[in-house]
């Protein structure tokens, strides 16, 4: 008796030691991860306080939001920007489609995003992604803001400088019409005028012609105020207010909508 209880004990061990082997690859997949590497052309360093953010996502049905399967969050993000998202393997069907999804931001302001498709892990896709980001694009106005075509636009701010006129009649503004693409306007002292392209919240002014008065005050507004027509890359507008921004995200501008005195 006592030798078949040894047997049995033996066999009993060594099904134990084996289940546990099997086991470890198992736990071993489940540490799995994407490997990546994230970037954009523009030559403009992140500030201190961006957050670069990567998800793993079941992209198999377009007809429903993508399933998160995994993300990481890099605090503090310097391009180029590497990452790994941990995963579950035994979550992947190899009948379906995954992809990597990326964005940078600052605070609550999205700065960079992916706007293509990273596939990973199924489909001939492997565990490693390299992305390549694209500037973000400001906010389109809502249904109810003043539209950017046919307001008479006053400046308000040269960035963070506010701009003050005591005449109404001399107050910097701009009237964009939609039809040619036109701009006019009063730089504060002379005039402006020429054409502008505009695509969703891409502006662009093109060459600006003006007379040529010289003025004992407002020719310090009017050179800031090309200048940063120059510079303008994109718009947005909230209620009365109108932002131009340059080509990173930074404004520029700040004008408010207004009838003409």
């Amino acid at each position: 008796m006592n030798g078949n209880l040894q047997i049995a004990m033996g066999d009993t061990l060594a099904l134990t030691l084996a289940a546990s082997l099997l086991a470890l690859p198992a736990a071993a997949k489940a540490q799995s991860v994407i490997k990546g590497e994230a970037a954009y052309r523009e030559r403009i360093a992140l500030p201190p306080e961006a957050v670069f953010e990567a998800t793993l996502e079941d992209v198999s049905r377009m007809d429903v939001p993508a399933v998160s399967l995994g993300s990481v969050r890099v605090e503090g993000a310097k391009t180029p920007i590497r990452f790994e998202i941990p995963y579950d393997p035994a979550k992947i069907d190899e009948r379906l489609s995954y992809a990597v999804r990326g964005r940078i931001l600052v605070g609550d302001r999205l700065m960079f995003t992916t706007d293509q498709t990273y596939p990973v892990l199924t489909r001939g896709a492997g565990t490693e992604v390299k992305l390549l980001l694209v500037r973000a694009r400001g906010r389109r106005p809502a249904a109810s803001a003043v539209p950017l075509q046919g307001t008479r636009w006053k400046l308000v701010h040269l960035g963070d400088q506010a701009v003050e006129v005591a005449d109404p009649k001399r107050e910097p503004h701009l009237i964009l019409q939609a039809e040619p693409l036109q701009v006019g306007g009063y730089g504060g002292c002379n005039r402006l005028s020429g054409k502008y392209e505009l695509e969703d919240d891409r502006l662009h002014f093109g060459a600006l012609a003006t007379t040529m008065r010289a003025c004992v005050d407002g020719m310090d507004i009017e050179a800031g105020f090309h200048a940063a027509l120059e510079k303008t890359r994109t718009f947005a507008i909230e209620g009365q207010s109108l932002e131009l921004r340059d080509e990173a995200g930074a404004v520029v501008a700040r004008l408010e909508a207004t009838a003409a005195p």
